[in-house]
C-alpha cells in the first residue's frame, strides 16, 4: 500500500512538474528566455546569448534597414571584448500572440558596460522583437530596434 502511494505521489508530482513546463505562457516562457541571454551577457558567453536566435535570425535598425548578421555579430563581439562587466535587463512591455507559433513583442532593455578606465556606457533600447516556436522552444527570429540612447 505505501508503495503504491508513493508511486501515485511520484507521479502526481511529475504530473504537475510536466503541466508547469509544458503550460508555461508563452510571456513566462520568453521572459525566461530573455533572462537567460542576460545571463550570458554577464560572463560573456556569446553562444549563450546567440542560443535564443533562430539559425535565421534578422535585425532591424531604428531606420527598419536590414543589419547584415556580420555587423550584428561585430556589435556582439565587441560589447562582450570591451567591456569588464555587462549588466542587461530585458523586460517585456506588450506581447500580441499571433498564433500557436508566432508572437511579437515590445520589450525595454537596458544595458549597462563598464569599460575599464573609461566611464559606463548605458545603453537604452526599445524594440518589437517576433518569436517563433519551433519544435517545442521559442526562438527569437527578428528583432527591429524602435529607439535607441547611448550615453
Amino acid at each position: 500500500m505505501i508503495a503504491s502511494r508513493g508511486n501515485f505521489e511520484f507521479a502526481s508530482f511529475l504530473w504537475l512538474a510536466l503541466a508547469s513546463c509544458c503550460l508555461a505562457s508563452p510571456q513566462t516562457d520568453i521572459q525566461a528566455r530573455y533572462d537567460r541571454a542576460n545571463q550570458a551577457m554577464k560572463f560573456k558567453y556569446e553562444d549563450g546569448v546567440l542560443a535564443i536566435r533562430t539559425t535565421d535570425f534578422k535585425a532591424y535598425d531604428e531606420k527598419g534597414h536590414l543589419l547584415p548578421a556580420r555587423v550584428e555579430h561585430r556589435h556582439l563581439e565587441a560589447a562582450l571584448a570591451t567591456a569588464s562587466t555587462i549588466l542587461e535587463r530585458t523586460t517585456i512591455t506588450h506581447l500580441v500572440q499571433k498564433s500557436a507559433t508566432e508572437v511579437h513583442v515590445h520589450i525595454q532593455d537596458a544595458m549597462d558596460l563598464a569599460r575599464p578606465s573609461k566611464s559606463t556606457l548605458h545603453v537604452a533600447t526599445e524594440a518589437d522583437d517576433v518569436w517563433v516556436r519551433a519544435g517545442g522552444d521559442w526562438k527569437l527570429k527578428a528583432s527591429h530596434v524602435q529607439r535607441q540612447t547611448v550615453r
